[in-house]
């Protein structure tokens, strides 16, 4: 839904110009917690950065923990989106290939980076940040594909004693120790070739493990 549009379909200056606000805070906090720290950064910093005002500030987050929070569920949509945008093959493997390279480039895109790195270092502060990035992340990725694989072992074409936790499994193999290196500031990011080979191993590592017993 276009929150920017009006009920005629045209778009609303005034709404246009509120989000373009609320982005430009987010952006510019996103870029100061990982600079500065979370707990170094002051929403007078965030304003300055980004222009606006204080007063529409607090009016849009309440507080730097409502900023921070609205920050990572934002970033975390933005996965989720790419996830569920992906159209079903009728091959498992094809599918999870396709999966497995949207999972790989967007949990270790800049900005899912970003959100680990905020999390590592300000977590246990903000518990609520904590929780909002799981239940909009990494969870919701986990039911949606934990849902797949529950439907094709219902078919028959793998064996599963618990879905979630084969969703895990997958999610794992596929990130790797690269996340974990990226997170630490490492390069470890692959691309291309490369990509498609370590998903495609991936891959066939987690249907040889859940392959239907005969």
């Amino acid at each position: 839904m276009d929150l920017s549009a009006t009920t005629d379909g045209h778009a609303d200056p005034a709404a246009s110009r509120r989000e373009a606000r609320r982005r430009a805070f987010m952006d510019a906090a996103a870029e100061l917690f990982l600079t500065k720290g979370y707990a170094a950064t002051s929403l007078s910093d965030v304003v300055k950065r980004s222009g606006g005002s204080l007063s529409t500030l607090y009016a849009m987050f309440e507080s730097k923990d409502g900023l921070c929070r609205a920050l990572i569920q934002d970033r975390c949509r933005q996965v989720m989106q790419g996830m569920v945008a992906l159209g079903r093959h009728p091959d498992l493997r094809a599918t999870l290939v396709g999966i497995g390279e949207r999972l790989y480039g967007l949990v270790l895109s800049a900005d899912a980076i970003g959100v680990f790195r905020l999390l590592a270092a300000e977590g246990r502060q903000s518990p609520e940040a904590a929780d909002a990035f799981f239940e909009t992340g990494p969870d919701a990725t986990k039911t949606m594909l934990a849902q797949l694989l529950a439907d094709e072992a219902s078919r028959g074409g793998l064996a599963l004693a618990d879905p979630v936790v084969a969703a895990q499994q997958f999610c794992w193999l596929v990130m790797g120790d690269h996340h974990m290196r990226e997170v630490c500031g490492k390069d470890a990011r692959l691309e291309g070739v490369a990509r498609l080979a370590h998903v495609e191993r991936s891959v066939d590592l987690f249907l040889a493990a859940h392959a239907p017993r005969r």
